[in-house]
């Protein structure tokens, strides 16, 4: 299964998906997690080898230690389905952070101080909205029960 959190810009979406995959992971449940950025980063330090070789010209780099691996690729632009299937095929469920535009269901993140307008009314595929405000159309899941949007997400696997 694979679900997005979208939404604004400082509404929680990291911290909601950290303490979910902590829940997930806590009930023996496989978790893997996508975050989308639109700004340019950098995941290695400078220096290391593993950052020499990818910054040299490699299309695609990897450390590996007895504890994690780390990968990286230049122009990998395909869809979030595909890179959920290609490199988390051992995943029970996938959690996403971002992607507004792909077409794969997504959770809004909704904090009614940032003042803004919500996505959902306008993106596709938004089935819930873990909010700290009521908000009429779609299905309301408190952001602070991440017990109940757990249990919510459970439900969809059916």
């Amino acid at each position: 299964m694979l679900i997005s959190f979208v939404g604004h810009s400082g509404s929680g979406k990291t911290t909601l998906i950290e303490k979910l995959t902590a829940l997930f992971s806590e009930k023996g449940i496989l978790v893997g997690t996508i975050k989308h950025t639109d700004h340019d980063f950098e995941a290695d330090r400078e220096a290391s080898d593993s950052y020499r070789h990818f910054n040299a010209g490699a299309i695609a780099s990897m450390i590996i230690s007895q504890e994690k691996l780390a990968f990286f690729k230049r122009g990998e632009k395909d869809s979030l389905p595909y890179l959920a299937q290609k490199y988390f095929s051992d995943c029970e469920i996938i959690l996403a952070e971002g992607f507004k535009k792909e077409d794969v269901i997504k959770i809004e993140v909704y904090r009614k101080e940032l003042g803004k307008e919500p996505f959902f009314k306008s993106l596709k595929n938004v089935i819930a909205v873990a909010t700290d405000k009521k908000l009429d159309g779609i299905k309301n899941i408190d952001i602070n029960d991440i017990k109940a949007i757990y249990d919510f997400i459970v439900s969809l696997k059916g």
